[in-house]
């Protein structure tokens, strides 16, 4: 889920040719000119709300909000969504249809291809996105050695494959102080065993 919002968007640096996207949870792959995000969740709201935990329905806005900065900073003529684009295990909800279809053409008119990576909260999605000619990837989706995989089921990885990116499993920091605690993702890398 990306809210946090900012007025200016800066690259980092993490590896050669991949940049972090300062302070919203993607990253940017000069090689690819493609952004890669994961874990967006539409649909989380509703979902909630049945639970009884009512908050605001601003997901998609911010979302599409902090979108709207990462391409204006990246010039990403690509996006690789790496699953989760919605939260139901299930069938779709009603939200979630309304959403996807809202951000995928949103989408549309940012980028020019949209890559879909299945995850594992991704049942049921291919009845959305076939009505929006969108292709989705299962296991996972490779490009210049790039392998993109959600992270929820085990891959055969092909030789070509250079850099793994992964997303599933949310990584953060927690901050403690008292009774305060602040939740911060992050990015974690490390090297796969040869």
């Amino acid at each position: 889920m990306l809210l946090f919002t900012q007025k200016k968007v800066d690259l980092m640096e993490i590896f050669k040719g991949i940049f972090t996207v300062d302070g919203l949870r993607a990253i940017f792959l000069e090689e690819l000119n493609a952004v890669a995000i994961s874990d967006l969740q539409l649909g989380e709201e509703l979902y909630l709300a049945e639970q009884g935990i009512f908050v605001p329905q601003v997901q998609l806005k911010e979302m599409k909000e902090d979108l709207e900065k990462i391409f204006e900073s990246t010039k990403a003529e690509r996006i690789v969504i790496n699953g989760d684009l919605k939260h139901e295990f299930g069938e779709a909800s009603q939200q979630e249809w309304r959403e996807v279809k809202d951000l995928i053409n949103f989408l549309k008119k940012k980028v020019k291809e949209i890559i879909l990576v299945r995850g594992n909260h991704d049942n049921y999605l291919l009845n959305i996105i076939s009505k929006l000619e969108i292709k989705l990837f299962q296991p996972f989706f490779l490009s210049k050695g790039i392998l993109f995989a959600h992270g929820h089921q085990k891959v055969d990885f092909p030789k070509e494959m250079k850099v793994l990116i992964i997303g599933h499993e949310q990584p953060a920091l927690v901050l403690r102080k008292g009774f305060d605690r602040i939740k911060v993702p992050c990015l974690l890398y490390g090297k796969t065993k040869s």
